[in-house]
């Protein structure tokens, strides 16, 4: 009988990938190297791997999005000489069990050693940001060898889990009350200035009713727009909504409710619903504007980069009038989306259109009618269009017949330039 204990089977296995062979063999090396027993130190020293209480402390300093205690664990990370790529593959194996934990509570194995600290893990930290650190780090291997030293690679893998965690948490599972049918015999009339502030506080689409508002970027000029809502004593302006934005859309979709069904809003000019529903509103959209379908075409002359180019493209236009973008986004690609990206891409659009435009985006389905979307129905069409011409492909065809050969699936491109 060895000595051993299960962390150093564990290592063990680990390190042979799957193989009986490379088992044995490391098993007999590990027992040579610790004096006739199997140690997990001893293990993890033989293998050059990091210790999982390491991996796990670093963790522990990412959530806390503090780089200077961050990089203090890399460096002692780095002070026992690892396997850098072994260190992240780490990382990304106690990122998938947490993301396990999350999805399937109580399906982490109890008698692992570190079984409190992973689903102490699943708890505090949130869905999108484990499963978005766990692709950093699978991608970030590749990338070891091309930094000037792996320590260099890790300390950048680490601050940059940093800088792209995500800015808001977004949140579809928002109750809101239901509208009180009014009576009857008499509407309450509410006046111009009771709805003015209410005029940009709702966004949202006949199909996604339940769609959670994105605080809108404000126009970067100003003028005498006679959409702009009234100063006075309004009690519930813009500039008075708290920052939250389901803070936000709670008090806004309460206050719809109840002020839904008034009429004489908007000096008197029409009369029904007192709230102003943005991106639902009959209004004629400016000519300059994009339209739906026009929206794939006009986002790829703004010439943007970057991470608000692949935020953006997932975009849908959903109504565009009075210098007003009204548009949608879809919670699965809503990940890396903050409020900056509202402001750079009015600041784009009114570049090209040399007018002040405001933007605004809330959460939904979205359909066809997105430049991501309409890219990638583009390249489809691109590839059928390239295996059509190879089967009409005279020489091709007689080559395949003289070798009694097939192309292979999957493996035909379109050309690389328009031809």
């Amino acid at each position: 009988d060895v000595a051993h204990d299960d962390e150093s089977l564990a290592l063990l296995a680990r390190g042979a990938e799957g193989s009986m062979r490379d088992a044995l063999s490391l098993a007999d090396q590990a027992i040579a190297h610790g004096g006739g027993k199997l140690d997990a130190n001893d293990v993890r020293d033989m293998l050059g791997t990091v210790s999982r209480t390491k991996v796990l402390d670093l963790l522990d300093a990412l959530l806390t999005s503090d780089p200077q205690q961050t990089l203090a664990v890399v460096d002692d990370i780095a002070s026992h000489s690892p396997d850098y790529a072994g260190t992240l593959d780490e990382l990304a194996s106690i990122l998938h069990q947490v993301a396990i934990a999350q999805a399937v509570p109580n399906s982490v194995d109890k008698t692992q050693p570190e079984h409190k600290r992973l689903t102490d893990l699943a708890t505090s930290m949130t869905t999108d940001v484990c499963h978005l650190w766990w692709q950093m780090a699978v991608a970030s291997k590749r990338e070891l060898v091309l930094a000037s030293d792996p320590r260099a690679g890790l300390d950048m893998v680490a601050l940059r889990m940093i800088a792209f965690r995500p800015a808001i948490i977004f949140s579809d599972n928002i109750e809101v009350p239901p509208a009180k049918k009014p009576e009857p015999p008499a509407l309450p009339v509410v006046s111009p200035d009771e709805t003015s502030g209410y005029s940009r506080h709702v966004v949202s689409s006949n199909r996604t009713s339940d769609s959670t508002l994105i605080q809108s970027a404000p126009r970067s000029t100003t003028g005498d727009d006679p959409t702009e809502p009234s100063e006075g004593p309004a009690p519930n302006t813009p500039d008075q909504r708290p920052v939250d934005a389901t803070i936000s859309l709670l008090t806004d979709m309460h206050d719809t409710s109840k002020r839904e069904q008034s009429s004489e809003v908007d000096d008197g000019h029409s009369s029904g619903n007192s709230v102003v529903d943005t991106c639902n509103s009959s209004s004629e959209p400016e000519e300059d504007l994009p339209t739906s379908r026009s929206w794939p075409d006009f986002f790829n002359s703004l010439g943007l980069k970057g991470v608000i180019h692949t935020v953006a493209s997932h975009f849908e236009l959903v109504n565009a009038f009075d210098r007003t973008l009204c548009f949608q986004l879809a919670p699965d690609n809503a990940t890396l989306f903050n409020e900056r990206h509202q402001r750079s891409l009015a600041v784009a659009i009114e570049q090209v259109l040399e007018k002040p435009v405001s933007v605004e985006v809330c959460l939904g389905d979205t359909s066809d009618q997105t430049p991501a979307r309409q890219r990638e129905l583009y390249e489809i069409q691109r590839l059928k269009a390239a295996a059509n011409a190879l089967d009409k492909d005279d020489c091709l065809t007689a080559l395949l017949t003289e070798f009694d050969a097939v192309v292979v699936p999957n493996s035909i491109r379109p050309p690389l330039v328009e031809i």
